[in-house]
C-alpha cells in the first residue's frame, strides 16, 4: 500500500497542513544583473523586501520563536523569497522539532523517510514520527504505524502499529483506516475480525480512497465479513481502477479477460486495464497480459510481446509466468529471443529511471 498518500505535506503549527511541498521555487536575481536579465525595478524591490523578511525571520527564530522557524523551513523548502533548499529547510525544521513542535517533528520524519535534504534513514524517520505521535499528531501516527505495519523498521511491533493506526484512523486518516482493516483481516496485533476489517475498508472506500475500495472489493469477492457479492465487488473495483489503482486494474482486467457468472468477457478492455497494471509493476497483470498477446485476445497476436511480459513477470517473482516463459522460449528463434531480451532490459531501465 505504498500508494497510500502523498507524504510531502507538512503540518502547520495552527492546523494539520501548511503547504504542499511541490511549489515552484523562486530564483533570486542579483541586482547588478537586473538590466541584462530584463528585471524591472519593481522586481528588484520585491527581491530586497523578500531578503529583509528572511533576515527578520532568522532573527526571531534564533531567539526561540518556533513560528519563525517553521516559516523559514517552509520558505526554504518551497523556494518562497529564497532559492529552494531542502537542506536549509531541514535545519530550521530540526530546530523547531528539538524545541518540541509536533508539526516540525513530523516534517523531520518525512524528510528522513524520503531522503529529501537529509540522507534517507527509516529509523531516524521513525524516531521523529514517534516524538510527534506522543503529541497525537495524526499524520505522524499514520506514517509510523505504516512503517511498523510494513516491517520497514527493526522495531517491528504489530500491537504498537495497530494502536497508532487506529488512533490515526479515528482522526480521519484514510490510509490508516485501510491498514487497520488489513491488520484485523489478517489477525495481526489483534484477534482476526473480518466484519470489523470490512467496516474499516468501507469507511475509507466511501470517501473515495482507492486502496480501500480494492480491499473492500476483495472482501465481497471472498465473502470476508460481508455477504459474497461479485456485482458489488465489480462496482468497487471500477471505482478504484478508475482512479488508476494498479491492483484494482489487475483484478478487474483478469475478471474481464476470462469472464465470470455475472461479467461478460471483454478482451479489449481487459487488455487496456492489464497494460496499465503491468506497466505499474504488478506481476499477475504482466502474466495475464502475456497470455492475451499469446492468444491474440483484445490485442494483435504477438508471441514476442507475450514472452516479454512473461519474462518481466518472472523476474518479479511470478512462478506461473516463469513456466509459461520457459515453454514459449523453446518455440522461438534466436533473433526473436534477442529482440525480447532487449525489450525487457529497456522496460526495467525505464522503470529504474522513474
Amino acid at each position: 500500500m505504498r500508494s497510500r498518500f502523498s507524504p510531502h505535506l507538512f503540518a502547520a503549527r495552527c492546523g494539520l497542513i501548511t503547504a504542499c511541498l511541490t511549489a515552484s521555487p523562486w530564483i533570486l536575481v542579483a541586482c547588478g544583473t537586473s538590466t541584462e536579465r530584463g528585471v524591472t525595478p519593481a522586481e528588484v524591490a520585491q527581491t530586497k523586501r523578500s531578503l529583509q523578511v528572511i533576515e527578520t525571520l532568522k532573527g526571531r527564530a534564533e531567539i526561540g520563536d518556533i513560528d519563525a522557524m517553521l516559516e523559514l523551513a517552509s520558505r526554504y523548502y518551497d523556494g518562497r523569497g529564497v532559492e529552494s533548499s531542502p537542506v536549509e529547510a531541514s535545519r530550521w525544521f530540526r530546530m523547531a522539532a528539538e524545541a518540541g513542535d509536533a508539526s516540525a517533528q513530523y516534517s523531520m520524519g518525512v524528510l528522513y523517510e524520503q531522503g529529501d535534504g537529509l540522507a534517507r534513514d527509516v529509523e531516524r524517520a521513525a524516531y521523529w514520527y514517534a516524538k510527534a505521535s506522543e503529541q497525537q499528531h495524526p499524520q505522524a501516527m499514520n506514517n509510523l504505524g505504516l512503517i511498523l505495519f510494513e516491517e520497514r523498521s527493526v522495531a517491528r511491533n504489530d500491537e504498537e502499529a495497530l494502536r497508532l493506526l487506529q488512533g490515526a484512523a479515528d482522526a480521519g486518516m484514510l490510509p490508516s483506516m485501510t491498514a487497520v482493516g488489513r491488520m484485523r483481516s489478517a489477525g495481526r496485533g489483534v484477534e482476526q475480525d473480518l466484519e470489523s476489517a470490512a467496516d474499516h475498508f468501507r469507511r475509507a472506500a466511501e470517501r473515495n480512497y482507492a486502496p480501500a475500495q480494492f480491499f473492500l472489493a476483495a472482501a465481497y469477492l471472498r465473502g470476508d465479513g460481508v455477504p459474497q457479492d461479485e456485482a458489488l465487488a465489480f462496482e468497487w473495483l471500477e471505482k478504484s481502477a478508475g482512479q488508476g489503482y494498479p491492483e484494482s486494474q489487475a483484478q478487474l482486467g483478469s475478471m474481464l479477460a476470462r469472464g465470470t457468472e455475472t461479467l461478460p468477457v471483454d478482451p479489449a478492455r481487459a487488455a487496456s486495464l492489464l497494460t496499465d497494471a503491468a506497466n505499474a509493476g504488478i506481476p499477475s497483470a504482466q502474466r495475464n497480459l502475456g497470455l492475451l498477446y499469446f492468444k491474440g485476445l483484445g490485442v494483435e497476436q504477438d508471441k514476442q510481446a507475450a514472452l516479454m511480459w512473461y519474462e518481466i513477470s518472472a523476474r518479479l517473482g511470478d512462478s506461473a509466468a516463469q513456466e509459461r516463459r520457459d515453454l514459449l522460449r523453446e518455440t522461438m528463434a534466436e533473433a526473436e529471443l534477442a529482440n525480447v531480451a532487449a525489450s525487457v532490459d529497456a522496460w526495467f531501465d525505464q522503470r529504474q529511471t522513474r
